[in-house]
């Protein structure tokens, strides 16, 4: 066997046993803090990480998170709907934000929400491609894109939609 391959399935095998020894969520924060130079936090079912400004938040399997406090109050959140990963890079005047939420109800009754509340949020429709459920909003000096697809994690086979919006 090569001594290489040896060396990594023992250091893998050695971090296994860590996630399973001590608590999964601290053990998973400090590996990802590692990996993204950013702390981390679990807060309301998510991983999260704040570097200067830039906030990363990802959903935890089965679970949604909750907007933080930096996220924008005009920009509405489908309410039959788990909030999956959320950026947020408050460094960009305006504000840069992308989204990823899944929901159970189907593609078009989401669509039919957005096109009703961004116009009572004050956006302004530019433009829209029916056949993907496409739009392009605009407010102020902000730009958003609102994409939703049928079915969830890029299956058109599952019950649900995906929602993506930057």
């Amino acid at each position: 066997m090569n001594k290489g391959l040896l060396i990594g399935v023992i250091v893998l095998g050695l971090i296994a046993s860590l996630f399973v020894v001590f608590n999964y969520n601290s053990m998973f924060g400090l590996v990802v803090g590692f990996m993204t130079g950013g702390e981390t936090t679990w807060n309301n079912n998510a991983l999260g990480t704040n570097q200067g400004g830039i906030i990363h938040l990802a959903a935890m399997p089965g679970k949604g998170i909750n907007p933080p406090k930096q996220f924008p109050k005009d920009l509405p959140v489908y309410s039959n709907s788990k909030i999956i990963t959320l950026h947020i890079d408050t460094t960009q005047t305006p504000n840069l934000i992308n989204i990823i939420m899944e929901s159970d109800d189907d593609a078009n009754t989401v669509h039919n929400f957005y096109k009703s509340e961004m116009q009572k949020n004050g956006w302004a429709l530019k433009s829209e491609n029916g056949s993907v459920f496409m739009t392009d909003w605009t407010k102020d000096i902000r730009k958003l894109s609102i994409m939703i697809s049928q079915g969830k994690r890029g299956n058109p086979n599952t019950p649900g939609c995906s929602i993506m919006i930057n």
